[in-house]
């Protein structure tokens, strides 16, 4: 905040690639085509900005899944010590249900794509970016509490740097808590081992 400027919201950023429109309709030959640019429907649903908005099922897919196989595997967490039992039944409950949040939220924004919506789909992306950070404090860090002393001033943090923008329009905060985590996170998995193993899929999860 000393050192750079503020940073507004280009809204080039709204601009996407595909901008294409799909009619989903059950009325004979105009059932599932894509609408030349201008071209008003007379009956069907359109999907705008289709490929965009189409590729969230695939996030939503993986936070159904991640929330899945915790629930399969529920019974098992009693058994696990302290530090594993919080990842499990803390840190991964709130990144996954995070990651459907953000399908939901991606959806939103792509199909109406402007400030006010892309409101929902920053917020649950903090979520996720802090608490799988905690989650990565805990396994890597050698002294044990820290992950979990600063998951909620982080989530906070978090939710306010979104807020912030939006309300001044400047991202300074927001970036910060985007990509601090992810250079922190690369840190740990190169100077530090993990506690349950794992760190080839954590690495190309990163």
């Amino acid at each position: 905040f000393l050192f750079v400027e503020p940073i507004p919201q280009s809204q080039a950023y709204h601009n996407f690639a595909d901008k294409r429109r799909f009619l989903c309709s059950c009325h004979g030959a105009t059932e599932g085509l894509f609408l030349p640019p201008g071209t008003k429907r007379s009956k069907g649903f359109v999907i705008p900005n289709f490929g965009d908005v189409i590729s969230n099922i695939v996030i939503l897919a993986g936070g159904g899944l991640g929330l899945a196989l915790l629930y399969i595997n529920d019974t098992e967490v009693d058994e696990v010590e302290p530090i594993r039992k919080w990842q499990l039944q803390i840190c991964l409950p709130i990144f996954f249900s995070s990651t459907v949040a953000i399908s939901a939220g991606s959806t939103y924004y792509h199909w109406k794509p402007n400030d006010n919506s892309l409101v929902w789909d920053r917020l649950p992306m903090t979520l996720a970016f802090v608490s799988i950070f905690c989650f990565m404090l805990e396994e890597y860090m050698p002294i044990a509490g820290v992950g979990q002393s600063l998951l909620q001033p982080l989530l906070g943090i978090g939710v306010v740097s979104v807020v912030y923008w939006h309300l001044v329009d400047d991202l300074r905060l927001y970036a910060l808590v985007q990509f601090l985590p992810l250079v922190a996170m690369a840190a740990l998995l190169a100077c530090f081992q993990p506690m349950h193993g794992g760190a080839i899929q954590q690495t190309f999860g990163l």
